[in-house]
């Protein structure tokens, strides 16, 4: 199937969302440090897994002060994406086709918040979800490496809740609304109160709508190009297509009565957020 304007809406919106908490809320931080081998069964067999401590990675260049990594040094020698070296931004690692034992070392920039997709519900997200603290990870408690495909706190999850056309203008066009809500689960009040905050303000703003094959990312969350400027993608669509334009962004959060009521003592709290653009549904 090819993609909707659902699936077009919601990968442009995140994209959006994780630019904005990066440059607006500067919640990133850079690092350096070894990565550690780890066996991943859902990697071809010629390729060794070498995870951090964190995730996700910062991929957009156009946050000032990141460290956006083109490569890494695999046995004292830097290596990059011509040396079949995979940068995979989603999980915090390296992915290589060379031996488990090298030592891979290197800089990269952390975000402080974790970014995910999701069509779970609130009950399974919140209540059944397994979260990782990187507060443990490191220690006695757990390993020095946070496995790939781990969710990680503190995080936002995004989901696509709904989607309304209504008439607009003679010749079919139609106002399409897509309500999207973004669950933010954070270990404290600093945190939680951080983002609701930023996004709170974000009333009138314009997202690019950006197609779906110019998603910057590859299977393996490398960078498709080697370079991801959000800046410079979203002025490119800007400028050729209808933006979406944010109607509402409402936020709430669960009350101290009804957090200590969940067992992992969580901050949890919902950003509700209203789209629109006018297209022609069908065309």
């Amino acid at each position: 199937m090819i993609p909707q304007f659902t699936h077009e809406a919601q990968s442009s919106f995140t994209l959006w969302f994780d630019h904005y908490l990066l440059q607006k809320g500067q919640a990133y931080t850079n690092r350096t440090g070894v990565l550690v081998y780890n066996a991943d069964s859902q990697l071809p067999s010629s390729y060794k897994s070498f995870s951090s401590q964190y995730k996700q990675w910062v991929a957009d260049s156009s946050i000032s002060g990141a460290v956006v990594p083109s490569g890494f040094y695999v046995g004292g020698n830097f290596s990059g994406r011509s040396d079949n070296l995979l940068i995979d931004f989603d999980n915090g690692r390296v992915i290589s086709n060379g031996s488990s034992s090298a030592v891979v070392t290197g800089a990269f920039c952390q975000k402080e918040f974790n970014v995910y997709t999701t069509n779970e519900d609130l009950e399974d997200l919140i209540i059944e979800r397994k979260f990782i603290s990187p507060r443990k990870v490191g220690t006695n408690l757990a390993p020095s490496y946070i496995p790939p495909y781990q969710q990680v706190l503190p995080a936002v999850f995004i989901s696509n809740q709904t989607q309304e056309n209504t008439p607009f203008a003679f010749g079919g066009m139609d106002t399409t609304t897509v309500r999207m809500s973004a669950t933010v689960i954070c270990e404290n009040s600093y945190q939680l109160d951080g983002v609701l905050s930023l996004f709170a303000d974000t009333n009138d703003k314009v997202i690019a709508h950006i197609p779906f094959d110019k998603v910057p990312y590859t299977q393996y969350w490398d960078i498709k190009s080697g370079e991801y400027n959000y800046d410079n993608l979203s002025a490119q669509y800007m400028a050729s297509g209808l933006p979406l334009f944010i109607e509402a962004a409402k936020t709430s959060k669960i009350t101290d009565k009804l957090r200590k009521n969940i067992a992992n003592d969580l901050y949890i709290g919902f950003i509700d957020f209203e789209l629109a653009q006018q297209r022609y549904p069908g065309h």
